[in-house]
């Protein structure tokens, strides 16, 4: 074989090469052309997109806005949490009430003790009081 009949059966390789890949490629495209949408298709679905982002825009400004109300009002009732008393706390305040009612229940026992005491002092500066009165209204004249 010389050099010219080479480049000649180089040649027809090559077309052959080229239309065998066309039609290869034809193939490919007709088995997948279902897959592929008409443009009326995607014209209509592009109007659909718009008329429901137009009909619910409002519908987000809303939500965003409620959302941040929602997350200021978080934020006030962590403040508060935060301010509330701990367990540790809490159970020290019960640990002091405790306390606190022993001591009461002390000085009652004392104000009970001392109810007494004052009860009879009374008594005493009653019987003193009418024994001045009756020894006046015996000696006729004004108590001393």
């Amino acid at each position: 074989m010389d050099g010219a009949r080479l480049l000649d059966w180089l040649a027809g390789l090559g077309a052959w090469a080229g239309l065998i890949t066309m039609a290869g490629l034809g193939v490919v495209l007709w088995r997948l052309w279902p897959v592929f949408a008409p443009r009326s298709d995607v014209s209509a679905l592009a109007t659909d997109v718009r008329r429901w982002r137009d009909a619910h825009g409002g519908a987000h400004v809303e939500i965003t806005q409620r959302l941040d109300r929602g997350e200021a009002r978080f934020a006030r009732l962590e403040a508060r949490i935060e301010g509330l008393p701990t367990h540790a706390d809490m159970t020290a305040l019960t640990t002091l009430v405790a306390e606190v009612g022993g001591q009461v229940r002390e000085l009652n026992g004392r104000l009970d003790g001392l109810t007494r005491v004052s009860t009879r002092l009374e008594r005493s500066v009653d019987m003193l009081m009418e024994n001045e009165l009756a020894q006046g209204r015996r000696d006729g004249g004004e108590p001393s």
